[in-house]
This record gives structure tokens, C-alpha cells and sequence, in this order.
């Protein structure tokens, strides 16, 4: 646990310092005499199309609704993907007998989850120089995963030849709230970098379905099970870094 716990310490440090590091770089631009577009305080809320390319992948919308906020109106997208194989071999011996076992196995992995997002955006300046803003959105979301596995064993007579086949599919949907608190800073009058903090708090529900299958040389076994389950998920550590075009 405490291994864990420096690891988590180690992770949140980097990435509080890329955060940092993010927000300053235009900072640091600035210094160096930005074109007079940057840097005339000019207060326009504009349109805008928001793209998250670091700490997930996400595209939203902005429209401009008073002078100071906006809806927003985003799209995340995550993806899984993972195979993997392996084999095991096993040799006994005894006096009066002996054996062996081979195991060769492989796993396959993979889903997906959208989340959709309409939030309320306040700038707490309209400036394009650097502008922090926060927000409050209805947070859907809608994910689905798959999981295959296959085992082929063979050995001695004691221990007979079989195949076993497994997969797993689950659907999970659910509605929820997510804060945001960000900084936006403009390197032109029309292209501005993105950094926020995310906090989602989600009701969610998931439906499975098992099968799985093993074959040996003059019989098998089969068995499926059916399942759901429910409940809370609190999301504390989502940091997000992107770019945004205004028009």
C-alpha cells in the first residue's frame, strides 16, 4: 500500500507540473511582443471548436450565449484495446508414474466509451489574452466491452486433452454531473491552448453476459451466466490539455 501510494504521489506531482507548464507557456510568448491582435484586451466571446488531445480524446462546441458564458457541448471518446498470449508446461514424476501438461492460452480484450457532455461555461474574463473559466454540465455516458479468452491443453492420458473457449460482453450506461475549472490562453487572435480540471460524479449501470465452453475428446461442459450491477463513480484526477480555433 505504501509502494502504491508513492507511485500515485509521483503521478499527480508530474502531472500537476504539466499543467503548470502548459498554462505558462503562452505566458512566456507573450513576453516576446505577440502581435497587437493578442494583445488589445479586446472582449469578444466568440464561437469556438475545442479539441482534448492529452489526457483523453474529446472535441466540443461553443457557442457564445451572453457576454461572459457559453454552452459547450462536447463528445469523449475512449478506446481499449489489448491481445495477449502465453503457455504453460508442467512435468510430474514419481516412483511408479509420471505426467505432463501443456497450456497454451491467448486473451483478447477491447471496448469502448463515449461520454456526451452539455455544459454551462463562465469566463471569468471575455479577454483573448489569458482567460480562466468554470463550468457545470450534464454528464451521459455509454460504453461497451468485449473479452474472449481460449485455452488449448494437452498431456498424458491422466490428464486429457481439452479446449476451452470463454467471452465476456458487458454494456454500461449512465448520467451524472462534471465540474470544470480551466485556463485558456491565446497565441493568436484565433487559436488559443486549453488546460482544465475535470470532476465527474456519475450514477451508472451495467449489464453482462458470460459464456464459457470446454471441449475434451468424448464430452464438453458449457455454462452461461447473465448479471447487472449499479452504483456510484467519483472522478477526481482528470486533467485535460487541448487546443481550441475561434470564429
Amino acid at each position: 500500500m505504501h509502494k502504491s501510494y508513492n507511485c500515485l504521489s509521483s503521478i499527480f506531482l508530474f502531472i500537476t507540473f504539466l499543467f503548470i507548464t502548459f498554462l505558462f507557456i503562452p505566458v512566456l510568448v507573450n513576453a516576446q511582443e505577440l502581435p497587437p491582435t493578442v494583445n488589445n484586451n479586446q472582449s469578444e466571446n466568440t464561437q469556438a471548436i475545442e479539441f482534448h488531445i492529452i489526457g483523453g480524446l474529446a472535441a466540443s462546441y461553443c457557442i457564445p450565449v451572453l457576454e461572459q458564458s457559453q454552452l459547450r457541448f462536447t463528445i469523449d471518446l475512449s478506446l481499449n484495446s489489448n491481445t495477449s498470449k502465453g503457455g504453460d508446461n508442467q512435468t510430474t514424476s514419481a516412483t511408479d508414474y509420471s505426467y505432463y501438461q501443456d497450456d497454451n492460452n491467448s486473451q483478447t480484450d477491447k471496448g469502448y466509451a463515449v461520454d456526451f457532455v452539455a455544459s454551462y461555461i463562465y469566463l471569468l474574463t471575455s479577454k483573448k489574452d489569458i482567460r480562466p473559466f468554470i463550468g457545470c454540465g450534464i454528464l451521459g455516458t455509454y460504453g461497451k466491452s468485449w473479452s474472449s479468452s481460449t485455452t488449448n491443453s494437452s498431456g498424458t492420458i491422466s490428464i486429457p486433452n481439452s479446449y476451452s473457449e470463454s467471452e465476456s460482453n458487458s454494456l454500461t450506461w449512465g448520467i451524472g454531473l462534471r465540474g470544470t475549472l480551466g485556463c485558456e490562453t491565446f497565441i493568436t487572435s484565433n487559436v488559443s491552448m486549453l488546460a482544465e480540471y475535470q470532476i465527474s460524479v456519475l450514477r451508472y449501470w451495467t449489464d453482462s453476459d458470460n459464456s464459457s465452453k470446454t471441449t475434451y475428446p468424448t464430452s464438453f461442459n458449457q455454462s452461461e451466466t447473465k448479471s447487472n450491477s449499479n452504483g456510484w463513480q467519483i472522478t477526481l484526477n482528470s486533467i485535460r490539455l487541448g487546443i481550441a480555433v475561434h470564429f
